[in-house]
């Protein structure tokens, strides 16, 4: 899911990737107390319930949906001499949107960071962790942009991804 969600900030531009790193950043200090108030035998059980997984897959394929949908537009106003409007007006509303399952994946790295890190404040690793989300989420879009210069290779890698990715949230929702 992080490799998804960077991939896709890779088509977006510095002052975009920069904002939704604090938006990241700051979810995880409001999430973080929630997951500070949390045993591991409620992980456990959040993890365990049926229907929670099926929502998650619901939710992972919607976001799924949105980036295949972002990879065929960004293929036709690569294509098409006359595009239309509403191509247009799609492409920058799914350009701007990175995905809202990046959300869940940080509450449950955060969660897996403070089991890990027995003994310690848990405010300084909530800190500490949205510090390293605030620089890391960044820097790995830039290195992927680095490594994939061209858009139409990052666009079919963000399709084939999507893909292995609704075939994943198949499987959860069929739990």
């Amino acid at each position: 899911m992080l490799f998804v969600y960077s991939l896709k900030e890779t088509f977006g531009t510095f002052r975009q990737i920069m904002i939704w790193a604090a938006v990241c950043a700051l979810s995880v200090l409001v999430f973080g107390n929630e997951a500070i108030s949390l045993s591991k035998s409620e992980i456990a059980a959040w993890l365990a319930d049926k229907s929670l997984m099926k929502d998650i897959g619901v939710l992972v394929s919607l976001e799924v949906i949105a980036n295949i949908a972002f990879c065929v537009i960004l293929v036709v106003i690569g294509n098409a001499a006359p595009v239309s409007r509403k191509s247009v007006v799609l492409n920058t509303v799914l350009k701007y949107f990175p995905g809202i399952c990046i959300f869940p994946a940080l509450f449950y790295l955060l969660t897996l960071t403070i089991f890990a890190l027995p003994g310690v404040d848990f405010d300084l690793i909530k800190y500490s962790f949205s510090m390293v989300v605030f620089v890391c989420l960044p820097l790995f879009s830039f290195f992927l942009k680095f490594i994939l210069p061209e858009k139409e290779i990052r666009t079919e890698i963000l399709f084939i991804s999507s893909a292995v990715l609704a075939m994943a949230a198949t499987l959860l929702s069929m739990g």
